[in-house]
């Protein structure tokens, strides 16, 4: 179940804040995946919720990139 706490947080970021932070979780992805291989990571759980916290970024991020796609058409028009 999501946190509603941080739904509204992420929707009050900007594109770059967003990209920030997506950056940060993949980073952070990776790391987890490379001590899964070397058998030092004894946090499995971490993993699928960084891939929800990427995909819920991803998400917010091209919400974010059509809204202003959309606030370019209507100043051109």
């Amino acid at each position: 179940m999501r946190n509603p706490a941080v739904t509204t947080e992420l929707k009050n970021l900007d594109l770059r804040e967003l990209g920030e932070r997506l950056k940060q979780a993949r980073d952070e992805l990776l790391d987890l995946r490379l001590k899964r291989r070397l058998g030092t990571s004894g946090k499995p759980h971490l993993l699928r919720a960084l891939r929800k916290e990427i995909a819920r970024l991803e998400t917010f991020s091209r919400m974010r990139e059509k809204e202003m796609g959309k606030m370019g058409d209507r100043i051109d028009k």
